[in-house]
């Protein structure tokens, strides 16, 4: 977001903080829009309401299957699974959220929490811990081993044929998720996906386009607020008239 595009929404709220004589508050104001490219995009998401409504309404139901990957402290699987009393299997890496999730689902036997994180392959590595912007792709002064499991062994392993919906929150490690589930078709199992893409990550701008580009093949795009969430569904299978007929 150029600083153009800022200006004119911080001038029509400048004059609310005028009139409370509130200038060290606007100046604060201006600085994040300035500063924070997905600052008006953060606004517009919660002023939208998006957080109670686009993120938790989807056609989901006590037999669906849910993935959760980058679970923290468990706030979305909470909500789906009250609302929808779904499958849902959360992937947290990290042990102190790991432990918490743990003990916050301890009663439902249908929400599934793994001690590993979903990646391209089997392997461990260590991240940057930042509470919810904990990292592999950030240095930081406290890091702690981690286990990642390649998401198609996964798949196979537990037999799963049909994800409903994944929800994929992994800073900055969507990149590789994404690519390794295109390059394996896994894609074709999963009905919805909702996306937070990180700025962070090398070339992410660039690597986020041609995702979506190849995305675009097999799913829709059913709300897009950049850099913060965006959803896709999976297009309607087509049958040719032929195949309808022999059925």
């Amino acid at each position: 977001m150029q600083t153009q595009t800022v200006l004119p929404s911080l001038a029509l709220k400048a004059w609310v903080f005028v009139r409370k004589r509130d200038f060290r508050g606007f100046w604060r104001a201006a600085k994040r829009r300035i500063m924070d490219p997905d600052a008006a995009t953060i606004d517009r998401w919660y002023r939208d309401g998006c957080e109670d409504t686009l993120r938790l309404e989807y056609p989901l139901t006590s037999e669906s299957v849910v993935f959760d990957v980058g679970g923290y402290r468990g706030d979305f699987t909470e909500k789906i699974a009250a609302r929808y009393d779904s499958w849902v299997y959360v992937f947290e890496p990290v042990p102190a959220f790991f432990d918490l999730l743990v003990e916050k689902f301890r009663s439902n036997p249908k929400v599934k929490i793994f001690n590993f994180g979903l990646s391209k392959s089997d392997e461990v590595t260590s991240i940057a811990l930042s509470d919810n912007g904990s990292s592999v792709y950030r240095r930081g002064e406290t890091t702690t081993s981690i286990r990642l499991r390649d998401i198609r062994s996964f798949v196979e392993e537990l037999g799963i044929k049909r994800i409903d919906l994944i929800k994929i929150n992994i800073e900055g490690g969507e990149y590789v998720l994404l690519s390794r589930m295109l390059e394996e078709n896994i894609l074709s199992i999963c009905q919805d996906l909702q996306i937070q893409f990180h700025r962070f990550y090398p070339n992410a701008k660039t690597l986020r386009t041609e995702i979506r580009s190849a995305l675009r093949r097999t799913h829709v795009l059913t709300y897009d607020y950049p850099f913060i969430w965006e959803n896709w569904r999976q297009k309607p299978i087509q049958t040719s008239s032929s195949e309808a007929i022999s059925g």
